[in-house]
């Protein structure tokens, strides 16, 4: 089953409206079910009190998944629900509905855009022939354990060196800081 692998490259709200403006404060969740066991595969999970802030169009969702390979011979579905935190308690559907994707190895990369509610969300993704798991530890090292610790400022990406367009980008310090969850991402924050 790896030759019928699919990635998911990013989660975009590429437009806003009629009642709202960016920014805005995003939570909910976004799932996948593949033909595996049709179970939900999180994407995007996150509660009101951790909303991310989308800035502009160009803003991706820091996926917080999916924790297993995305398989698929025929159809893979993608499932939307997400809501924008208001003033005090005030909440809004912000995003609902269901992307259907079909597999087909001949096409490497598709998109998808969701019209809905207030937004517009768009989805990439690839198929991805021999997929490779691979975990990734960064740690910076102080001579001198009296020295004040380091903080990562920047972007760490994945991708090959013949297609430098669609690296992936796996940890960006811009999400952490204004999506809030540094504290999941302790050894690089």
């Amino acid at each position: 089953m790896a030759a019928y692998s699919t990635e998911v490259i990013s989660i975009r709200v590429v437009n806003v409206g009629p009642d709202c403006t960016y920014p805005v404060e995003v939570y909910g969740k976004v799932i996948a079910r593949d033909e595996i066991d049709y179970k939900c595969v999180y994407l995007f999970n996150r509660e009101r009190k951790d909303a991310q802030t989308i800035k502009s169009k160009k803003d991706m969702l820091a996926l917080t998944g999916p924790r297993r390979a995305l398989v698929t011979l025929g159809f893979m579905y993608f499932e939307f629900d997400l809501k924008m935190k208001g003033k005090g308690d005030d909440e809004a559907q912000f995003s609902k509905g269901v992307i259907s994707y079909y597999s087909n190895p001949n096409h490497r990369r598709v998109k998808y855009q969701l019209p809905s509610f207030q937004s517009t969300v768009k989805l990439v993704l690839q198929h991805v022939a021999l997929p490779v798991t691979a975990s990734l530890e960064v740690s910076v090292v102080n001579e001198d354990p009296n020295e004040p610790l380091v903080h990562f400022d920047g972007k760490i990406t994945a991708g090959t060196s013949t297609n430098y367009r669609d690296h992936m980008i796996l940890y960006d310090i811009v999400v952490c800081v204004a999506g809030n969850w540094c504290k999941k991402m302790a050894p690089l924050c």
